[in-house]
This record gives C-alpha cells, structure tokens and sequence, in this order.
C-alpha cells in the first residue's frame, strides 16, 4: 500500500478569518497534527493556495518553506494549477487526505478532481471548515451525494491521530 498524499487547501487569512479565532486556530492545530504524526511520515504533503488568497497561516506555511510543495491555483479546484497536474502525474499514491476550508467549494471540487484522477479521498470533520457559511449566517448543507458514493467520507479521529492506513 502506498502512504497517502496529504492537500492542505486554502487556509488562507481570507477565508479563515471568517471562521472565528477559536475555529480557525483549533483546524489549523489539527491540520499540524495530521502533518507531524508518526503515521504519516513520508507522505508527500501539499499546500493549495487560491492566487489571491496571501500566504496560508504560518504554523502551517513554514512546513512547505522550501516552495517546492505549494501551489496556487486559479479556480476553486487544485486541478486548475497546471503544476499540481503535472506533479500529481508523477506522485506514487492512490490515496490522499484533503484539509483545508471552503468544504462545499475548493474542497468539494478538488475532491472529484481526485476521484476522477482515480485517487481514494478521505476527508475528516476534524479537518475541514467552509467559511462562507459562518460568514454569511447560513446553515451549513448537507453532504452531498453522486453516483460515485458520497462525496465527503467522514472520518472521526479526533486530532487527526487515529487515522490508520
């Protein structure tokens, strides 16, 4: 089995600052866990930035210093980054764990990007926001569903250290 590849989207100041402190700063915690956590070591790790989005938040941006991992994209999915694309072709992994915020957006669409890709998608609550509903004071949707299974496999683990592949 090969280990997973981990995409971090968005987590950007323009959408986690809706979110709240509290929020923001407990997904950004969890994301650092899935990132450090014994299990997870030698997964290839991404950072996907929307263009005008800044510099995601620090704790998570100085894990991809080097630049080689981040990718920004133009649209809401990480498959309109031409790079991602190309990198994606040459990744050894049929399995990938998204975070990150904007769930029914840039998560969603990156998610069927994957699936259709023929990668496996494992997504967590623990893991994921969507700040345009907070920001707007809408009720969140429910899961959205496709011929293909349910688009978001919820996975309760916590701080993101119960996953096991």
């Amino acid at each position: 089995m090969t280990l997973p590849l981990i995409l971090i989207i968005d987590m950007q100041p323009m959408f986690l600052d809706s979110l709240g402190q509290e929020r923001a700063l407990s997904l950004v915690k969890n994301q650092l866990s899935i990132l450090s956590n014994r299990n997870m070591y030698g997964c290839q790790k991404v950072l996907i930035e929307t263009v005008e989005g800044g510099e995601s938040h620090k704790d998570l941006a100085i894990r991809f210093s080097s630049g080689k991992e981040t990718f920004a994209k133009q649209g809401d999915s990480a498959g309109s980054s031409k790079e991602f694309d190309n990198f994606l072709s040459n990744v050894n992994s049929s399995e990938a764990i998204l975070c990150g915020v904007n769930r029914d957006v840039c998560v969603k669409e990156t998610y069927n990007y994957l699936i259709n890709r023929g990668l496996n998608v494992h997504i967590s609550g623990d893991l994921i926001d969507d700040s345009i509903y907070k920001k707007q004071n809408l009720a969140k949707p429910r899961w959205f569903k496709s011929t293909r299974g349910i688009y978001f496999l919820l996975i309760p683990c916590g701080l993101a250290t119960g996953i096991k592949l």
